[in-house]
C-alpha cells in the first residue's frame, strides 16, 4: 500500500524521477561513448604493435631464433616450478 505522502505527491515524485533518469542517460551516454573510443584507440595500437612485432619475427632470422630459445626457457622454468 503506498504511503499517503506518495498519493499526495505523486506527479511531483514521478517527474523527478523522469528527469533524474534523463540526466543520467546523458551521462551514460557520454561514459559509454568515451570508453569506446578509448577502447578503440587501445585495440589500433594492439594491432600496430603486434603486427609490427610478426614483422620484425619474420624477417629478422635472429631475432626469431632468441625468440624461439626465450621461449623454451620459459618452460622450462614452467616445469621446474
Amino acid at each position: 500500500m503506498p504511503s499517503e505522502y506518495y498519493l499526495k505527491n505523486k506527479e511531483k515524485i514521478l517527474a523527478r524521477a523522469k528527469k533524474r533518469y534523463e540526466e543520467d542517460a546523458e551521462f551514460r551516454e557520454k561514459t559509454r561513448k568515451r570508453y569506446r573510443e578509448k577502447y578503440q584507440k587501445d585495440s589500433e595500437y594492439k594491432e600496430y604493435t603486434l603486427s609490427k612485432s610478426r614483422k620484425r619475427y619474420y624477417e629478422d632470422e635472429e631475432y626469431r631464433k632468441n625468440t624461439i630459445e626465450r621461449a623454451k626457457a620459459r618452460a622450462k622454468q614452467a616445469k621446474k616450478k
